[in-house]
């Protein structure tokens, strides 16, 4: 196509699907492939599940000045999920503990000690299957064998296996070197003869290269189970987790004072 011709005007991006609203502010489009690929490259934020719509008007034209029989869109909806995984698919199938590799070609993990089955009804899981961590005290992982870019925000489930009882350690752990040095994310997960249902933990993070994760299990006195492990391009919002007088509290002086405590630092200004 003829670069000339393919414009902010001719070539946007709309919030919704009607191609008559103004495009999304961006820079400029970069042409590439030829002349055949050209990339709107977009300054506004976009929103979590907001469906948005490609336009391309018959402004644009070819090489040869032929435009564009009718205008062409693409409408589709805006995630800020990088990779997610309950592991659901047969390639994590894994029916030992002993140290192998689990989930699909690309993106698999190594699972040492630490198995994925779809037949035993003490595993705690969303859909047919979780990862479960053995008891011992030799090194239990379950590690990512490839890179994502652009991390704001890791989550995932766990719970404990069947009625186990103890205490169970759980770390995340990332590297930014292909897995060869490790770090802790956060603070590690401490929970004791439970939790009993599968009850979410999230670590906020800002890595804009290349990294990896890992779940690192300490201790060796009851089994978990992990699900639903995600990474997110955006971080967690804060919310309040408790605040004084406490939710329904009766027989509160006149003049009290009253506070709240948030689950991050805040922005005072």
């Amino acid at each position: 196509m003829n670069p000339a011709t393919v414009t902010t005007s001719s070539l946007k991006l709309v919030a919704g699907t009607d191609c008559t609203a103004a495009g999304l502010a961006a820079s400029g489009i970069t042409a590439s492939g030829g002349n055949t690929v050209f990339t709107i490259n977009i300054t506004a934020s976009k929103t979590n599940g907001q469906q948005y719509t490609t336009c391309v008007s018959t402004a644009v034209q070819s090489v040869a000045g032929v435009a564009m029989a009718a205008p062409a869109s693409a409408t589709w909806t805006a995630s800020d999920v990088i990779y997610s995984t309950g592991f659901e698919e047969s390639s994590w199938q894994k029916t030992a503990y002993a140290n192998g590799n689990a989930g699909p070609t690309g993106q698999q993990w190594e699972l040492n000690n630490v198995l994925a089955r779809d037949d035993d009804a003490g595993d705690r899981k969303n859909g047919t299957r979780s990862l479960r961590a053995q008891q011992s005290t030799s090194p239990v992982t379950a590690t990512m064998l490839f890179d994502v870019t652009g991390v704001e925000r890791v989550q995932f489930y766990y719970a404990r296996y069947g009625t186990d009882t103890g205490t169970r350690n759980i770390t995340l752990e990332r590297s930014l070197d292909g897995g060869s040095t490790w770090s802790t994310v956060g603070s590690p997960i401490v929970t004791t003869n439970g939790p009993g249902s599968l009850t979410m933990a999230t670590f906020n993070v800002s890595i804009a290269g290349p990294v990896r994760f890992r779940l690192n299990f300490n201790d060796a006195a009851m089994r978990i189970n992990i699900d639903d492990f995600e990474i997110r391009a955006t971080p967690a919002p804060p919310s309040v987790i408790s605040s004084n007088p406490a939710n329904g509290a009766t027989n509160i002086g006149f003049n009290p004072s009253a506070s709240v405590t948030f689950s991050e630092a805040m922005n005072v200004s």
